[in-house]
């Protein structure tokens, strides 16, 4: 299975970054804090979306220091921070979409 295109509309702090023609094995180099690992994490989430563990995994790599909500909650994109006692806060859906051989996928979501 080999990821061919990957769109990330809305992921953590990413949005519409295009990665298209991708390679069997590919290259992604940037400054500290940039997206690198997010691009890295919102493959794994398109190539694996039913993978609970896949989910837990990406929520807890960088937030290990969190509960897994809290961990979840952050793959969302957001303006403002989440805040318990506010109530029910929407953020903006998770979007990221990509073509693997002839298939095409999209993983939405929202928080």
């Amino acid at each position: 299975m080999i990821l061919e295109n990957l769109n990330i509309e809305a992921f953590r702090g990413m949005t519409n970054v295009k990665l298209e023609n991708l390679a069997p094995v590919n290259i992604v180099v940037g400054d500290n804090n940039c997206g690198k690992t997010s691009i890295l994490e919102a493959a794994a989430l398109l190539l694996r979306p039913f993978d609970p563990p896949q989910w837990v995994n990406v929520a807890r790599q960088r937030n290990f220091d969190l509960s897994v909500v809290d961990g979840m909650w952050g793959l969302f994109p957001s303006t403002m921070p989440l805040i318990v006692e506010e109530g029910c806060i929407q953020s903006t859906p998770l979007q990221i979409g990509g073509s693997v051989g002839e298939e095409k996928r999209l993983l939405s979501a929202r928080a």
